[in-house]
């Protein structure tokens, strides 16, 4: 909407080691970032003294200073937000907060002035001690899914390639439509000049295009041997598998494993290929 004010806000960018360490200061540099980028004034010591835990002066400091500043809808975007999920203690408080302030919205007009779009990836669920995510209840989810054979035909274009029908339909073959893995092939193609039929032949080998990508799944499953038993019996079975549904949570929240009502199969034929010879 054109009026609207936008605030970018990426952890990586903003915020250190140190600042996630200390919840009070995660929370006040949270609230001088988002006043520093809105260009409002610098009163945030007037709210931040008061008592009152963090949650407190932070939600004080929203709802009786920067919302009341701004006369437009405010869209305030949490970019990389899995890198919050590494300091356990700073998360639970954090997405508390953030639920809080998503019902607030629902009964309270001045809350109704900001909109939080939360971007994140799940592959860190597989080291968490959760069944669900996070951020459950704050909102609605909104997941990438895999790409139909006609955006896959877009992509080709927008790379100006040329391939035929038999080529796309041997990527998808094996990638399914996997958004990662089908743009990072055509970006090879695109810029490397890469033909298809090597990324292919190589998919699984340790020459592959997605040899990091590989072993960071397979690093992730090494370390959590109860994910890396299930996964190998997904793998090795020539039928879906019905698995654990706390294990199956977390293979779905990694990307390695589509559910299709309770059973479980590879996301793609690459990693059946793959992980069937690496586990």
């Amino acid at each position: 909407q054109d009026d609207c004010q936008i605030v970018i806000l990426n952890w990586q960018n903003e915020f250190d080691s140190t600042t996630f360490n200390n919840y009070n200061e995660f929370l006040k540099n949270f609230c001088a970032t988002s006043e520093k980028y809105l260009g409002l004034r610098n009163n945030l010591d007037t709210y931040w003294n008061n008592r009152g835990t963090p949650n407190n002066k932070t939600t004080g400091y929203f709802s009786q200073s920067l919302l009341t500043q701004i006369d437009r809808q405010l869209i305030l975007v949490l970019e990389e937000m899995d890198l919050v999920f590494d300091y356990p203690l700073i998360a639970t408080d954090f997405c508390g907060l953030l639920r809080g302030w998503h019902e607030e919205s629902k009964r309270d007009k001045l809350w109704q002035k900001l909109s939080l779009v939360i971007v994140h990836s799940t592959d860190k669920y597989a080291s968490l001690d959760i069944t669900n995510s996070p951020l459950n209840n704050i909102g609605e989810t909104i997941s990438i899914e895999e790409f139909t054979r006609s955006e896959v035909d877009q992509i080709i274009q927008s790379y100006d390639l040329s391939l035929s029908n038999e080529q796309v339909e041997n990527l998808i073959a094996l990638v399914k439509g996997h958004p990662f893995l089908v743009n990072h092939a055509l970006k090879k193609m695109a810029f490397q000049s890469m033909k298809l039929e090597e990324i292919l032949a190589k998919a699984d080998t340790k020459e592959s295009i997605y040899r990091d990508h590989l072993l960071k799944l397979l690093n992730i499953l090494q370390e959590k041997p109860p994910l890396k038993e299930a996964f190998k019996k997904v793998v090795t079975e020539s039928a879906p598998v019905n698995l654990n549904a706390h294990i199956s949570f977390k293979l779905e929240s990694v990307g390695l494993i589509r559910i299709n009502g309770d059973l479980a199969e590879p996301r793609s034929p690459l990693y059946r290929q793959y992980f069937a010879k690496n586990l």
